[in-house]
């Protein structure tokens, strides 16, 4: 037993001595340690990328303030998803679909500097399904749905981080 340890204790002396750690949250800039979110439609059920954006931001960190108290406005000046037959079956169903799902946003600092004009991100994921895929078709989409605005919510932060790289 004290043989199979060894090895394990001497890789994660190396690993850890060579300064290796996993990739985790960056740290954020002090224009985003507070943070507010601004919606058009509010934080309805439809602004799921709102909510989505809240947990990542407070995950890596950052505080959700009023907008008074905010280091900067995350603007969702708008969102949407749109979804494409790109292939039916013989018997006139669909087979693959294109989801399409895009934000338009802006980023405002609190002294009211424009740090990201109003721009669009959109990302897309092609859906298959096969003939006995009926019932996990809207299952499927809820998916990958989910992962597409975790995908867009994530890099709105990175776009916000690499902005504010240079600001104190």
């Amino acid at each position: 037993m004290t043989i199979i340890r060894l090895p394990a204790l001497l890789l994660l002396v190396l690993v850890v001595g060579c300064g290796f750690r996993l990739r985790g949250l960056a740290e954020l800039p002090p224009a985003l340690e507070t943070v507010y979110i601004q919606t058009e439609e509010g934080l309805g059920p439809r602004n799921r990328l709102a909510r989505t954006l809240t947990r990542v931001l407070e995950g890596s960190g950052a505080t959700l303030v009023p907008r008074d108290q905010a280091g900067a406005v995350i603007h969702i000046l708008g969102e949407g998803l749109n979804r494409r037959v790109v292939a039916v079956g013989n018997d006139g169903n669909a087979r693959e679909y294109d989801l399409t799902y895009g934000v338009r946003y802006s980023v405002i600092l609190a002294d009211g500097t424009v740090l990201i004009p109003p721009q669009e991100m959109t990302v897309s994921r092609s859906l298959f399904y096969g003939e006995d895929q009926v019932l996990g078709r809207e299952q499927g989409e809820a998916l990958a749905l989910g992962d597409m605005v975790t995908e867009l919510a994530r890099s709105i932060l990175r776009r916000v981080r690499a902005e504010t790289g240079g600001l104190s």
